[in-house]
């Protein structure tokens, strides 16, 4: 009660009595969670109505279409969900646990294994490991937001082809040197850190890379498609 009364009285300022609410909620969520919050809008705060949508179908209405392959990347895990013509086919639901803090994992050890950083304007750059610089979950979270992205299909395939022949570590790096720039990145006083291009354009290949299991959010998609109905294939690729 107190989470949405802070948010009704300090951060929007309306009254709750004046507004409908839109309530997006996962079709696997814990239904007694929904239940609660339900009871709450409607018995304390006397809100007008509440409408119950499901997450998986919000973004196919800001694009005004019916069908499409959902992914929801959150924190430990990732979900699919096909939607054909409004309605969820939760028998080719396919979840993996790759997802935002995979990448921050494989961020922050590429950032401390070839990440260089410097104290003050004038000093020379040096191995992170060497100044004792401690990375949190916020840092990483902020350097892959504003520093990393996802390279597009041609480079990614490269990257991992070199990636698993342990004889081109030296040509990976001579690979992505060639077009992505260095950048830097303040830290908590005078510290500035360095993350080199291989980082950068690398670090989200974590999705995409398959594991012992040979699962990957690549594959995913395509297990989704095997098992929804063959009619709905087409249109949902």
């Amino acid at each position: 009660m107190q989470f949405v009364h802070k948010l009704y009285f300090e951060h929007l300022l309306v009254n709750p009595k004046d507004r409908r609410v839109v309530l997006v909620e996962s079709l696997l969520g814990d239904v007694r969670l929904r239940d609660i919050l339900v009871e709450i809008l409607f018995q304390h705060f006397e809100v007008l109505s509440i409408l119950l949508a499901p997450s998986h179908l919000m973004p196919l209405f800001g694009l005004g279409i019916k069908s499409a392959l959902v992914i929801d990347v959150g924190y430990e895990e990732a979900t699919l969900i096909p939607i054909y013509e409004n309605v969820p086919v939760l028998k080719a639901w396919q979840a993996q646990p790759l997802a935002s803090k995979a990448v921050h994992q494989s961020l922050k050890e590429e950032i401390m294994t070839r990440g260089t950083a410097r104290r003050g304007d004038q000093g020379n750059y040096e191995k992170v490991e060497e100044l004792g610089v401690d990375l949190d979950e916020e840092t990483i979270e902020d350097i892959k937001i504003r520093l990393c992205f996802v390279t597009d299909l041609t480079r990614g395939h490269q990257i991992q082809q070199i990636r698993n022949d342990a004889s081109s570590v030296s040509g990976l790096s001579s690979f992505l040197k060639k077009s992505v720039p260095s950048a830097t990145y303040p830290l908590n006083g005078d510290i500035t850190l360095r993350i080199d291009g291989q980082t950068r354009e690398s670090a989200c290949e974590r999705l995409f890379e398959q594991d012992n299991d040979r699962m990957s959010v690549s594959t995913m998609v395509l297990d989704a498609l095997l098992e929804c109905p063959i009619d709905t294939r087409k249109e949902l690729a």
